[in-house]
């Protein structure tokens, strides 16, 4: 399992959680020795990134990210335009290509810590997200390598902006990617065109009700949903640890471990997606995805050499 990141994911000077925090999991993951899964810098991948990036977004939208102007492009991702948007789009897409190659070679799991991509469409940013690397590296996938992928949306938002690379994908290609997405908020939400799209919005999980009953009725929702992963040959894991507060820690800690046996069989694509709150509250949660498919993936290896 290799983990990409470099210092470019974080390049921007935007103060916020999206843009800054997958610096804090590297700090993690190289202080809990998730070993034998070391950093691995993607850079080599980023001319392949930036063309894949350049083809998959407007001109206008990329001339703004690049210029700034017109700011009202340059910072539809909610935030002042700053020079490092570009560098930091084009790094974490380059880890998303590169763990992409890897499971196509090699099935497993590889992960990039890309964070803030699901909202954005091919002509704007949108609700702090600059460019949908995740929609791109799905679509890296199914045209480079013919691999059916599904992509599995966890964050607590709606994926609306993946969903309309999916449709204009479909408009000119076979049927190579879908999306199964549980949410928690009806932010970006969209309709489902196709029998094997999936979406739920679990807004009990934000009543009254007892913190175990909403911590159930999540994870109850999550199984379902993974029950519609069946013949894709990659799955995206967009693993937003966002739902807490509206869930427990110990609700997405429960989450991830349901996840990765689910995905036991599958080649696997991971990004961190959102996350919200202090470094010492998010940092766990999404260390959490991380070693619940390390310690798969160890015992699977256990029970290979009969340990």
């Amino acid at each position: 399992m290799n983990i990409y990141h470099n210092d470019k994911y974080n390049g921007t000077e935007v103060d916020f959680e999206t843009f800054q925090k997958s610096q804090y999991i590297a700090e993690a993951i190289r202080a809990n020795h998730i070993s034998p899964y070391d950093l691995q810098d993607p850079k080599s991948m980023t001319p392949m990134a930036h063309v894949w990036v350049k083809n998959n977004i407007t001109a206008d939208y990329y001339n703004a990210l690049v210029t700034g102007t017109p700011s009202y492009l340059a910072s539809s991702n909610g935030f002042p335009w700053d020079e490092g948007f570009m560098p930091m789009v084009i790094n974490s897409t380059a880890g998303i290509m590169q763990a992409v190659v890897d499971v196509v070679s090699d099935g497993g799991v590889s992960v990039s810590l890309s964070c803030g991509m699901h909202h954005a469409g091919p002509g704007m940013g949108e609700g702090y997200c600059t460019v949908n690397s995740l929609a791109i590296g799905a679509i890296f996938a199914s045209r480079e390598f013919n691999r059916k992928v599904t992509i599995l949306d966890l964050d607590a938002h709606c994926g609306g902006g993946t969903y309309k690379y999916i449709l204009q994908e479909r408009g000119f290609r076979r049927n190579l990617i879908n999306q199964v997405d549980v949410s928690t908020s009806p932010f970006d939400s969209y309709r489902p065109t196709s029998k094997n799209d999936y979406l739920d919005i679990v807004t009990s999980s934000h009543g009254k009700a007892p913190q175990a009953e909403k911590d159930r009725q999540y994870l109850n929702a999550v199984e379902k949903a993974l029950e519609k992963i069946t013949d894709s040959d990659i799955v995206f894991y967009n693993a937003g640890v966002d739902i807490y507060p509206a869930v427990s820690p110990s609700c997405v800690k429960a989450r991830e471990e349901m996840v990765a046996e689910a995905l036991r069989d599958k080649p696997t694509v991971i990004v961190m997606a959102g996350g919200y709150g202090t470094m010492e509250e998010i940092v766990p949660l999404h260390m959490a995805t991380l070693g619940s498919f390390a310690r798969r993936d160890s015992m699977a290896a256990c029970s290979v050499l009969g340990q």
